[in-house]
């Protein structure tokens, strides 16, 4: 007999590991079993409860909507506008572009430079302004130096950047290096060449004084309705169609060679004198009108109220759907379009003017909807806005209402728009259906 039994000592068993909550679910039950009383719930009991469904529609106390102009960002856009159209209605658009000659490189000395053009490619392409009455008649742009740099994701007819407003509306510019006349494009490519040498040798000289260029209209007052011209931006896939500095220098041999520089960046900035005035109010309109056209943007505004006063929702519910339906009219200039839904920061007025409008703020950092819009006919889409309503009800961001806009503003070429509540037809009208659940009972053990 081995001594350890001898002794009534027993070898020490193996330690074993119970994962924690193994070991808690086994303490419940033997609890359970010696029937030790206790009010603690400890489970739960039946099948899920049911989901319940809200419908808001316009007529309800709360519901607001509306539409707002505000100046977009070009950055990305794939043509450059520069010109003046309509009386006294105006567009005007001037292009900025930056060249880098500092990467211009060491077998182009500026001894061997004989001349600098800014070469601009010009073509007539099928459903661009230039093939649309805007790009009619003469005129004459000229180029003129920037005294202040630019952001081309944030520059707007007001502001170079985002931390910067430009001293003058429009640009901060100096005297014309260089001027053009152009007119009505052909199908066929062409170039409009402005002769910048003493501008480019000045920036090769002295880099701290580039800040790129403008295009604008010599005479923006007088050309009012002569036309918009459009040129091809950095962003056209073509690098063949994109502007640039062509150098022409004398190479070590003694032959004439060129070098090409093409833009570090570019953008065009508008100007709308119609329906950005200050006065205009957009609250209650037929449509809602979102998306982004040559250098100015519209957004949609919505406010639901989903309190439990006003729907029957505690914050405790767990949002199943909450899907926004909304009639889409397709625009004239039926492109795709990318939409972003954003949660706004502070409450909106319908029918506040548009000077007050185009501040509104919202949370950019976080769009609840990333989606696309293509050529679609007329008729209800949906929007699921899940997250949004349930951070609502439970109380996690105040609910201000939300933001319906291109995600892209400085791309988009549309402007498609939703029914409102105010539409004359009832069946274009906009609702909010929420889909919930409750928590599940709790199961409470009580003593017998």
């Amino acid at each position: 007999m081995p001594r350890e039994a001898a002794f009534g000592i027993f070898p020490m068993a193996k330690k074993v590991s119970i994962p924690r909550r193994l070991f808690l679910a086994a303490a419940m039950l033997v609890a359970l079993s010696c029937g030790a009383p206790t009010g603690d719930p400890v489970g739960f009991q039946g099948p899920e409860t049911p989901v319940t469904k809200v419908t808001l529609y316009p007529a309800d106390v709360g519901w607001r909507d509306t539409f707002y102009d505000v100046f977009a960002p070009t950055g990305r856009h794939y043509r450059l506008a520069v010109g003046s159209y309509g009386a006294p209605d105006r567009f005007r658009s001037r292009a900025l572009l930056r060249f880098e000659v500092g990467d211009v490189p060491k077998e182009v000395p500026i001894s061997k430079i004989r001349s600098v053009d800014l070469s601009v490619p010009y073509l007539r392409v099928s459903g661009s302004l230039n093939d649309d009455v805007y790009a009619e008649g003469d005129v004459t742009i000229e180029v003129r130096p920037l005294w202040r740099d630019f952001d081309e994701d944030r520059a707007t007819w007001w502001r170079a950047s985002r931390k910067e407003n430009w001293t003058a509306e429009g640009g901060d510019y100096g005297p014309a290096a260089a001027d053009a006349v152009v007119g009505r494009p052909s199908y066929q490519r062409q170039f409009i060449n402005y002769d910048l040498t003493a501008l480019a040798l000045e920036w090769m000289a002295n880099p701290y004084r580039n800040y790129g260029v403008v295009l604008k209209l010599s005479d923006e007052e007088e050309s009012a309705g002569a036309g918009i011209k459009e040129f091809y931006s950095t962003n056209q896939y073509t690098k063949t169609n994109t502007p640039r500095l062509e150098i022409a220098y004398v190479d070590d041999e003694g032959e004439k060679a060129y070098y090409a520089v093409l833009p570090e960046k570019d953008c065009f900035i508008t100007e709308y004198d119609g329906e950005f005035g200050g006065g205009e109010i957009h609250g209650y309109d037929e449509f809602l009108d979102f998306g982004s056209f040559n250098g100015y943007a519209r957004r949609t505004l919505f406010y639901f109220d989903v309190s439990p006063t006003a729907t029957g929702i505690p914050a405790t519910a767990s949002v199943a759907r909450a899907r926004l339906r909304l009639y889409y009219q397709p625009a004239v200039r039926d492109e795709r379009v990318y939409i972003a839904v954003y949660r706004l920061t502070a409450p909106f007025e319908e029918g506040a003017p548009q000077d007050i409008l185009e501040l509104q703020q919202f949370h950019d950092n976080y769009a609840y909807i990333d989606r696309e819009f293509k050529k679609e006919p007329p008729g209800y889409v949906d929007l699921y806005i899940n997250p949004l309503v349930q951070e609502w009800i439970s109380g996690t961001h105040p609910n201000f209402g939300l933001v319906i806009k291109a995600a892209d503003e400085s791309a988009a070429q549309t402007f498609p728009r939703f029914g409102a509540k105010d539409n004359s037809d009832p069946d274009r009208r906009p609702y909010l259906e929420i889909e919930y659940t409750l928590p599940p009972e709790p199961w409470y053990v009580t003593p017998e």
